[in-house]
């Protein structure tokens, strides 16, 4: 599923290609090795990148997100782990909890929804923009 990331200010960081999984499936099914972080997760609001998405984008563990679902939805998540980077490529996950609705564990955007254009600058430091899907999304804690 395409989601798109961005910080509490309202810039987009990037946009990723995740799987949408149980908090149950992190450490038992999916047992990456953990750089930083851990995966003994709550059951909601989590987002694991690995290591390739945390070098790219300046991300670590703990640091907050807002993800943009396919369905248009805002989600505020916590980046719980940095994973190594698999054998397929980039792998990220998303609490399945967080996305009810959008046809999780799928590729294809909810009817009416527009997937995200795919992040193309990938030189360091990226360029933030503003984005009004983020604005007021999340408080400072």
């Amino acid at each position: 599923m395409a989601i798109r990331i961005g910080n509490p200010r309202g810039e987009q960081i990037d946009s990723l290609t995740t799987d949408a999984v149980p908090a149950g499936a992190l450490g038992t099914t999916i047992t990456s090795p953990v750089l930083t972080g851990t995966l003994a997760l709550p059951s909601t609001n989590f987002l694991v990148i690995d290591e390739h998405t945390a070098q790219s984008t300046g991300l670590t563990a703990g640091d907050r997100v807002v993800t943009l679902l396919p369905t248009g939805e805002r989600v505020r998540a916590v980046i719980t782990a940095v994973i190594a980077r698999g054998l397929n490529g980039d792998d990220t996950y998303v609490s399945a909890a967080d996305t009810v609705g959008t046809g999780k564990h799928s590729d294809s955007p909810a009817p009416s929804q527009t997937p995200p254009a795919p992040c193309t600058n990938t030189a360091r430091p990226q360029a933030r923009v503003q984005l009004p899907w983020l604005q007021g999304v999340m408080k400072a804690t």
